[in-house]
């Protein structure tokens, strides 16, 4: 080996140990962002029906739909702010097994907004739940979700539901529920 070859091997070793931490991220807790994706690309396999209801404030409406993957992923975004795998979320949760549950609980000292994450097994998964909440100068905002799977460990429904307090405007709350339908064949 030459030298102008060792120069650029070093130099090359030099460049991708330079690559920071921040670019990946850990998986060190419950891989939600990973559930989320699976659960929508089966019920899209499945071809169920999703009863979906909104309500904010006094409005309230109800749809039925017939999603693909990309609407799960699209219904499913607000439950993706509580991946617990964030690199600043590192060794920010108290982890609790009790029995079946497995919960995740947020350090008194650690300024990550999801305060509680659960997660419930049977023979499969059967519930995850969180509680999120902010509280910056000019807004407060908590969000808490639910999801229920049946049985066979398969989502059955999801819940988000809190509020948004802006500064100088009234308190928003809101409540969405979407119930999974199986096909009946």
């Amino acid at each position: 080996m030459n030298i102008k070859q060792s120069v650029f091997l070093f130099a090359f070793g030099l460049l991708i140990s330079c690559q920071t931490m921040s670019d990946f991220e850990v998986e060190q807790y419950f891989a939600l962002d990973s559930l989320l994706v699976s659960q929508g690309e089966l019920l899209a396999k499945m071809q169920v029906e999703v009863q979906k209801s909104v309500k904010m404030d006094e409005q309230f409406e109800e749809i039925t739909f017939l999603p693909d993957s990309t609407r799960f992923t699209k219904e499913f975004q607000m439950i993706k702010d509580f991946s617990l795998n964030k690199n600043s979320y590192i060794g920010a949760f108290d982890i609790e097994k009790d029995g079946a549950s497995l919960v995740y609980s947020r350090k008194k000292d650690q300024p990550v907004p999801i305060k509680r994450f659960t997660v419930k097994y049977n023979e499969e998964i059967a519930l995850v739940s969180g509680q999120y909440f902010e509280d910056k100068d000019i807004f407060q905002h908590e969000r808490n979700f639910r999801l229920l799977f049946d049985e066979s460990g398969v989502l059955s429904e999801y819940k988000v539901w809190g509020f948004q307090k802006m500064i100088l405007q009234d308190t928003i709350q809101y409540d969405i529920v979407g119930k999974v339908v199986l096909p009946s064949n």
